[in-house]
């Protein structure tokens, strides 16, 4: 029998396997043959285990069987092996996991499928195959594949490629489902949140499968950028709107002439719009298309009127979820390092040291941030004296100056030699106040002493940015204002969540400090993404306001949102400090502090908030003058009285609207200029939660009895967050289902949460314009 190469895959007997790595002079035997004495080791040879030979050593090295999955390129190693190794433990998907868990294993799998491309063999996947999407992919299918699963292999564009090209989504069924249930410990926190983050995935797939797959009426055009553009009519604002946020890609199945089957062309969604002319909501999607490529010849003959004028067409529409979300998220638990983990799920003894290391340092008072010697000067601090062992907590509602508190913290702490600072937030918002309203004036009056800050932002918006301080950097766009090396070296980086792993994909070095503001309004997964920038001595703290929208709305999934995902991080580690502060009697005192003084909202409407939510601790400070028109700063304006349609409510309400516009009119018309100066049209916000409800807003404000409240701010209810404004006027209208309940749960003002946030972006004024019976239908 002819040698094989020593890449070639052996089968080998176990027993022999075993004496071979004892004695290793029967090499050659085992290599031709597999088993010294077949009739001395009596097995099934199909179940032998497979081998492969070192080239220049010529040792055995044992591998697993090459997975059935079909790849567009070579096999390569998984990213987490050796990590995974490192930390004791084998791969987290163990079996199931498609990557070569050496490179000896990867170069023999990659051996093996050539020889069967030479013989002209096909294996037989388990999966449909899924090429690397390039701009633009068509592909034909069977009749039965309108409505398929997504592909289980996903490419992910740009600077993710590099890190990890390929994510794949586990099946529900191979999922660990010990994990869910189990409590989150040091050992199993990874482990338990990739399980979490993959069973809310499969639900998004599923609701997004379930309510947007359908038959659309389609129309195509050649734009003049060389693409395709499209639009895609009769999906409801609902749909309109998750499908934007959730869908990432969509495909469209044309008919193939003479054939049954069809041909699947996908196209990059774009973005949502209102045609007011059919008061119907349109999806914008664009296919791009490359000169004399294979694409472009399979149009021609599936559908040639596409590439030449515009076509209308009734078809199939598949969407593809946004999995980069979830892949990011990933991600940020991937990067986390052992010293991080035990400070998210600290032991007796972190608390007990961190105690012992505490330092109250005196501060003089900062004439630029101003801070109330009740609660802010005593949180500033802590902050500035808190230990790394365990992260510090500041919890305190909407209003009380947590990001005030963080920008002088910020100030304070960049007076220290060798300090650097990342200060990130869940919003855009957010991060822009931090460079607008604090650090450009600072940079301004000279008092960072020649610090430069840096606002780390993505290259589409930097590009479109016109503001005064634009400290913006990335490293795609030809207007970047400083250099990667600029970009590391810089002591101060304000930063949204998962815009940090970018610094981790640029082997930046711990930070020092770590500041996150709106820590209780995202998944924990996506609230530790900073925290891959941190090591044994960064000081981590943690600000936000749990009461207000935040994962516990936001997270779809049964199993995610009973076990632990619907959790904010401020939530879970502050419940964490109680509960062994009951187990073992010890003081947290150094390690959480409250803010309790409210600073933007009016006593009437703060007064609501602090006795519904806050048991009635809330003190208001805030200088906001009520509008010498109205009586007070709650109003209700009751549109409708009519109980006979409260069931498969629509989602729009013309009197409601007119009711609300006019409201808004008196408003501005009364506007008191002697007391309170020019009239800033864009401090008053007119609100929403449904989304067909805002359009008419939009569009009736560009009436001619409207046409004075030109510049008022329009937003959808989800959209409010990170905002402040004067006035805020709320239509309460939206789509229920036949039983009266909500059909956007997740958007409704009816949830404590959403109401919460809603009611406290305001500052002098709340007006509630609607029907009193649709609201306790809803809440019923």
């Amino acid at each position: 029998m002819a040698e094989p190469h020593p890449l070639d895959m052996i089968p080998v007997c176990p027993t022999c396997l075993e004496m071979y790595k004892k004695s290793r002079r029967y090499t050659k035997q085992l290599r031709s043959w597999g088993c010294f004495d077949p009739y001395a080791h009596p097995n099934d040879p199909d179940k032998w285990p497979l081998a492969v030979m070192y080239e220049r050593s010529g040792h055995l090295q044992q591998i697993r069987p090459m997975p059935e999955v079909t790849l567009s390129g070579n096999y390569i190693v998984c990213r987490n092996i050796f990590s995974a190794y490192r930390r004791g433990r084998g791969c987290r998907k163990g079996g199931r996991c498609t990557y070569a868990h050496s490179r000896m294993e990867a170069k023999a799998w990659n051996r093996a499928r050539k020889q069967q491309q030479r013989r002209g063999e096909s294996r037989q996947p388990r999966q449909p195959r899924t090429k690397r999407p390039s701009a633009s992919s068509v592909s034909f299918v069977t009749p039965d594949e309108p409505k398929p699963r997504n592909p289980p292999v996903r490419y992910m564009n740009g600077a993710m490629a590099d890190a990890h090209p390929y994510y794949n989504l586990p099946p529900i069924d191979t999922l660990n489902h010990e994990l869910l249930e189990a409590p989150v410990t040091y050992d199993n926190y990874q482990d338990k949140f990739h399980t979490l983050l993959y069973y809310e995935e499969h639900e998004h797939e599923r609701v997004l499968r379930d309510r947007c797959n359908k038959m659309y009426d389609v129309t195509t055009y050649l734009h003049y950028d060389g693409n395709i553009h499209g639009q895609i009519f009769g999906m409801t604002s609902t749909n309109v709107a998750y499908a934007f946020q959730a869908a990432t890609d969509v495909y469209l199945f044309l008919p193939t002439p003479g054939s049954s089957r069809f041909a699947r062309v996908k196209g990059n969604i774009c973005k949502p719009c209102y045609d007011e002319k059919k008061s119907d909501d349109i999806l914008y999607f664009k296919i791009k298309i490359k000169a004399h490529s294979p694409n472009v010849q399979l149009l021609v003959q599936v559908c040639p009127k596409m590439l030449r004028q515009t076509t209308k067409l009734h078809v199939q529409v598949q969407f593809v979820l946004k999995h980069s979300y979830f892949y990011n998220n990933h991600r940020s638990l991937e990067n986390l390092g052992p010293s991080v983990i035990s400070k998210l799920v600290p032991r007796k003894e972190d608390l007990e040291l961190s105690l012992q290391r505490v330092q109250y340092v005196p501060l003089p008072p900062i004439e630029l941030l101003t801070l109330d010697k009740e609660y802010q000067f005593l949180a500033l601090q802590k902050i500035l004296g808190c230990s790394s062992n365990a992260i510090f907590l500041v919890t305190g509602p909407f209003g009380t100056g947590k990001t005030r508190l963080l920008a002088t913290a910020a100030f304070n702490i960049l007076k220290q030699p060798n300090t650097r600072v990342l200060i990130c937030t869940c919003h855009i918002q957010s991060a822009d106040c931090y460079i607008e309203e604090y650090f450009g004036p600072m940079k301004d009056e000279n008092l960072l002493q020649g610090i430069e800050p840096v606002r780390l932002m993505v290259s589409e918006r930097l590009r479109s940015d016109k503001r005064k301080y634009n400290f913006d950097y990335t490293p795609d766009s030809p207007t970047c204002v400083k250099s990667i090396e600029d970009l590391l070296r810089s002591r101060l980086v304000v930063s949204t969540l998962l815009s940090t792993l970018r610094l981790k994909s640029y082997n930046a070095q711990p930070y020092t400090h770590i500041l996150i503001d709106e820590g209780a309004q995202s998944r924990e997964p996506e609230a530790v993404a900073p925290l891959g920038l941190a090591d044994d001595h960064t000081k981590i703290v943690i600000a936000g306001d749990h009461l207000q929208v935040g994962p516990q709305v936001l997270v779809l999934g049964k199993e995610a949102q009973e076990n632990g995902l619907a959790t904010s991080l401020l939530l879970r580690v502050h419940s964490h400090y109680e509960k062994l502060s009951n187990e073992h009697n010890l003081t947290i005192n150094h390690l959480t502090t409250p803010l309790l003084t409210n600073y933007r909202c009016h006593d009437t409407i703060l007064r609501l908030p602090s006795v519904l939510f806050f048991e009635s601790t809330l003190q208001a400070r805030s200088t906001s003058e009520l509008h010498p028109s109205c009586v007070s700063a709650l109003e209700f304006v009751c549109s409708s009285l009519d109980q006979t349609g409260l069931c498969n409510c629509p989602d729009f309400d013309d009197n409601e609207m007119f009711a609300l516009l006019e409201q808004v009119r008196q408003y501005l018309d009364n506007w008191p200029y002697a007391e309170w100066g020019s009239l800033d049209y864009s401090q008053i916000c007119i609100m929403s939660p449904s989304a067909t409800q805002i359009n008419k807003i939009r569009q009736s404000l560009k009436m001619p009895e409207f046409s004075s409240l030109q510049g008022v701010t329009t937003l959808k209810s989800y959209e409010l967050q990170g905002r402040e404004f004067r006035a805020v006027f709320i239509s309460v209208t939206e789509p229920t289902t036949p039983n009266g309940a909500t059909m956007n749960p997740t958007k409704s003002t009816c949830d404590k949460y959403m109401f919460n946030t809603v009611i406290t972006r305001a500052q002098s004024l709340v007006v509630c314009v609607g029907n009193p019976f649709l609201l306790l239908s809803i809440e019923s």
